[in-house]
């Protein structure tokens, strides 16, 4: 009966006008078909606005009945489909909308209650123009022409009420013409005439995604969203979303092509142009988070905008920043972070941040991994210059750790500083800042250093004010003007260093070790060639165990103009002059390529810059009281005053001459006298002749003469000796050599031999031979070389290298241990046949040496000590040489030194044992303090830790010990033991009596942590004692 044609046309006449009365809209249906008794399909449905305009137009509305009341007049459909619908909103020039008449206040009488409670609409276009606002944009979603297509929407308990819309949004997605995807977007909707809720929304994207339990948009009427910044408030509650920017990017297209996505949480109330936000948590990256308040009155202007930033807590690392690419995207240029930001890699912050972008303060606290740092410091835009910003405030580090913040500075530790700064930057670069304040600790080498401040302008590059340290150990004060930021650099400045104790400071290992000195400085340039001007260091003072060094001026004077130069340095140590024209970097090139033509095996220069000048230089050398320095450093060094050296390298000329004289020069033992050298070089060869006298412990040679001759990749040698004396020391040792290439980028290979030569020293007759040999600039190779006396023989054989495995031995046949009597010093003598080898590897890593040396009866300082062995083996487990060294009398060990060495970490542990050892064995050490040393020693010690600071464990007894004072002609006795503690020998029970029966105890100790220079205190407590023999 619903579907006769009668009833059908009375149902559709009956819907439309209802329903347009519901809506105050024109609705047309074409027909109305039923199906069963509640559903109920409208065909091609159309609303239109009061202007004939059309608003929605559907092939098909599906309507499900909920309920039909005749006598209360009631129609509520449970349920309204519509598919492949276009739905169009539009604003005339007049600014009218074709759907205002929904949300108009209006008295109208319904007959009928028509309601529905849910609505479906799929796959349907929904568009909104705005035709007095319509401007054509580029990119992102024009707010004046909205298109969506792929429109598709569920709402339930959906209500009209005069001007309000209520409505459960299960599912709204859709394609915006701009290229923006919502996958689906659910919520609870009201939209009234003056406010738009979302009630617990969650919106999707293909990227992001939205949670928040409330958003709220308030306006006095839709006209204020032409104003969205500033008219429409909004209110909400996220809780925990992603969002990604380049979804942003359709309604900022500033974003376009943003890369980046964050987690966020919080409240944010107000308009955009006047905002806050509360509990805001922002994500972003492996490590950045962000956790605080923020404000900001007067946007879009950012200018404008105050802004106020509450952080609870700020928190980021290197490679987040690194990460961040800077505007425009279509560019991949990114962030570039100083070294220090990497070094330090993660920092957090809190505090706040008020004020405008061009005059705010930043009041916070930063910690990172080296410590913490406090700043209160306000920034503002300049008064004077546009784009500058002028900066001033108090900047504070506590107990921050300089070893973390840049590689390389293991010497650096913790400091504590307070300054307050002022300066400016422009276009987001510093500029400069004038710097004050103090440092109350700064840790280097160890040391702590206290009371350090600065004032000063520092720029880039450049520094000018002062620097002043007063701890107790170092007291320094510098004035002046470092400058680094001009092509040639330039220094004019004012140092006093009035005391510095450099071993409590950790530069040096001697306890008394102190410097002052006053420096001047006024110059220029820092390369050789651009450098003008003059040093001057005044009254400079070294003192350490060895004595003190006073110097009263120590000068350097500069001066390059054009191609002339000139060096002139003058103290009491030596004076250096420096004279000629030319270039000093290119003169290094002249030499190289002077050498390499008369020794072609070195390469060519590979690099051939244009020359400038042809180099002509004088160079002279006057050493004067060198001595009284060296003697400071080493005073195994001794250089004579009156040594000097003159040369001249001229290659305009093609010549280079050298002449030098030192009347004594000698290290340690070594002394040579009378050294006079000379050397001159031309475009055929270079000759070089040296003439010296050699003084060696026992060992005296007067007037050996060497000369060397170098041409076409060949050398000549000849060094010839012959003094007679008590003792004849005669000899003519000549060879030549070839220069080869090698891999070395600058040393040739040499492949030398020594004929068979005869040579007299102390009297005896020895034979030398090497065959040929070759040394290169990592290995040196012995095919077969012997010194040889009558059946006595030392033979050479083998390489050295860095391969680990090569070896050169030296093997002993029948060799007389007195044949080094001769270099020894004059109270240390041995004697006894030596057989066997002794094996060397690692020579120039760490030396390992491996010996099987012995002798059937060997002789210390004219005692026997019987058959001696030494033997020392590679133990690969341990990565150690064992090591055993022992004196036999009969089947007694009278010395025993018996253990294992680490060459890597130099620990050890050794056993030495003695046994009845006499203690006359060390008459000729000790012959000029005591003589007629009589009696035994007998020790068991044990040797153990690093060889720089052994511990000692055991102990040693003298019996029936004695000797005779020299310098007071009295004899004693002694006898007792020494027992150990760390690196010492401890004398607390060792008696003392002389001859009349009195007697003295001793205390004190020996220590032989120093093993070359062991340290002792030895003290007497008597009532009486035998002190001076007057007979």
């Amino acid at each position: 009966m619903l579907n006769v044609s009668y009833i059908q046309t009375k149902a559709t006449n009956f819907i439309a006008k209802n329903l347009a009365e519901t809506i105050d809209m024109q609705v047309k249906v074409e027909r109305v078909s039923f199906s069963l008794w509640n559903k109920i399909v409208l065909k091609n449905v159309q609303i239109l606005d009061t202007e004939n305009q059309t608003i929605v137009e559907s092939e098909n509305f599906f309507l499900l009945i909920h309920s039909v009341s005749y006598s209360k007049k009631q129609l509520h459909f449970e349920k309204l489909i519509l598919a492949n619908t276009n739905i169009h909103i539009e604003k005339n020039m007049q600014g009218v909308w074709n759907i205002q008449s929904l949300f108009s206040s209006k008295e109208t009488y319904t007959p009928w209650d028509i309601a529905i409670f849910s609505i479906e609409i799929l796959n349907s276009t929904f568009s909104l123009l705005d035709k007095q606002t319509y401007e054509k944009n580029d990119f992102g979603i024009n707010y004046s022409d909205i298109e969506i297509t792929d429109f598709s929407i569920v709402a339930s308990n959906l209500h009209f009420f005069e001007s309000t819309i209520m409505a459960d949004i299960q599912g709204l997605s859709g394609k915006e013409k701009s290229g923006f995807i919502l996958k689906t977007l659910s919520t609870e909707l009201r939209v009234d005439s003056t406010q738009m809720n979302f009630k617990n929304v969650q919106l999707h994207t293909p990227f992001s995604h939205i949670i928040t339990q409330e958003l709220n948009f308030a306006y006095n009427s839709f006209q204020d969203f032409s104003e969205f910044i500033h008219a429409v408030k909004i209110q909400s509650t996220f809780q925990h979303s992603k969002l990604q920017l380049a979804d942003i990017s359709y309604f900022a297209p500033t974003l376009q092509l943003s890369p980046y996505a964050f987690q966020f949480s919080g409240n944010f109330t107000g308009r955009i142009a006047d905002f806050k936000t509360k509990n805001l948590h922002i994500e972003y990256g492996e490590k950045s988070q962000f956790y605080g308040d923020i404000e900001m009155m007067g946007l879009p202007t950012i200018s404008e905008t105050f802004i106020h930033v509450h952080t609870k807590r700020f928190s980021t690392n290197s490679t987040d920043i690194v990460n961040i690419r800077i505007p425009p995207y279509t560019e991949n240029k990114y962030i570039k972070v100083p070294q220090i930001l990497h070094d330090i890699n993660e920092f957090s912050y809190t505090g706040n941040i008020t004020g405008f972008v061009k005059d705010m303060v930043a009041y916070g606290t930063f910690t990172t991994p080296a410590g913490v740092i406090h700043s209160d410091v306000s920034i503002k835009e300049s008064a004077f210059k546009p784009n500058e910003l002028v900066f001033s405030g108090d900047v504070s580090f506590s107990q921050f750790d300089l070893q973390k913040i840049a590689k390389g500075t293991h010497n650096w530790g913790k400091t504590s500083l307070v300054v307050k700064v002022k300066g400016d930057m422009a276009n987001g670069k510093f500029n400069k800042a004038f710097v004050r304040g103090d440092m109350a600790n700064i840790e280097f080498k160890g040391y702590n250093y206290k009371n350090v401040s600065i004032d000063g302008l520092v720029s880039n590059k450049r520094f000018d004010g002062q620097l002043e340290i007063l701890d107790t150990n170092v007291t320094v004060n510098f004035s002046g003007m470092l400058d680094y930021s001009l092509e040639v650099p330039e220094f004019n400045f004012h140092a006093n260093l009035a005391h510095a104790n450099l071993h409590a400071l950790g530069f040096v290992d001697d306890s008394i070790s102190n410097i002052s000195m006053d420096t001047h400085v006024d110059f220029i340039g820092l390369s050789l060639d651009n450098l003008k001007g003059e040093i001057i260091i005044n009254s400079g003072v070294f003192e350490n165990s060895h004595g003190t060094y006073k110097s009263q001026q120590f000068t350097i004077d500069v001066d390059n103009v054009g191609e002339h130069r000139n060096i002139q340095i003058n103290s009491d140590l030596f004076d250096v002059t420096v004279a000629g024209k030319g270039s000093y970097q290119e003169l290094q090139d002249y030499i190289y390529d002077f050498l390499h033509a008369h020794i072609p095996s070195i390469p060519k220069r590979k690099n051939y810059a244009p020359h400038t000048h042809l180099p002509h230089f004088n160079l002279s050398v006057h050493i004067k009281k060198a001595d009284s320095l060296l003697h400071i450093f080493n005073p195994n060094i001794h250089i004579a005053q009156g040594s000097y050296m003159n040369s001249v390298f001229s290659e305009e000329q093609q010549l280079c001459m050298m002449e030098s004289f030192v009347p004594e020069l000698s290290i340690g033992n070594v002394k040579l006298q009378n050294i006079k050298i000379t050397a001159e070089g031309s475009t055929e060869q270079i000759n070089t002749n040296l003439i010296y006298s050699l003084a060696l412990n026992q060992l005296t040679i007067p007037d050996i003469s060497s000369s060397f001759m170098f041409k076409n990749n060949s050398f000549e040698h000849a060094t010839h000796w012959n003094h007679v004396d008590s003792v004849v020391y005669k000899g003519s040792i000549e060879n030549s050599g070839i220069f080869e290439p090698s891999t070395h980028a600058f040393l040739p290979k040499i492949v030398v031999s020594v004929p068979h030569q005869t040579v007299v020293i102390a009297d005896s007759v020895w034979h030398i031979h090497i065959a040929e040999s070759t040394i290169d600039s990592s290995s040196i190779y012995v095919s077969h070389a012997y010194v040889q006396k009558h059946d006595e023989k030392i033979e050479f054989q083998g390489k050295i290298s860095h391969n680990k495995n090569d070896t050169i031995s030296i093997m002993f046949q029948d060799f007389d241990a007195e044949n080094f009597n001769n270099i020894m010093p004059e109270n240390i003598n041995f004697s006894g046949v030596l057989q066997g080898k002794i094996n060397f590897q690692r020579l120039y890593e760490t030396p390992l040496i491996f010996a099987n040396i012995s002798s059937d009866d060997f002789y210390f300082n004219g005692n026997k000590q019987g058959v001696l062995k030494i033997r020392s083996m590679w133990m690969p487990q341990k990565r150690g040489i064992k090591l055993s060294i022992s004196c036999t009398k009969g089947t007694t060990d009278i010395l025993s030194l018996r253990g294992t060495f680490d060459p890597t970490s130099k620990d050890m542990n050794f056993t030495l044992g003695l046994k009845n050892y006499l203690l006359s064995d060390f008459s000729e050490i000790f012959k000029n303090t005591v003589d007629n040393m009589a009696g035994y020693i007998d020790a068991d010690v044990s040797l153990q830790g690093n060889i720089q600071n052994p511990t000692l464990t055991g102990k040693a007894e003298v019996k029936r010990g004695k000797f005779r004072v020299i310098a007071t002609q009295t004899p004693y006795n002694i006898k007792g033991t020494l027992n150990t503690e760390g690196s010492q020998f401890v004398l607390s029970d060792i008696a003392l009596t002389d001859t009349l029966g009195n007697s003295a105890h001793t205390s004190g100790y020996i220590d032989i942590k120093n093993i070359k220079n062991p340290q002792y205190l030895i003290a007497l407590e008597t009532k009486k004692l035998f002190a001076l023999n007057t007979n």
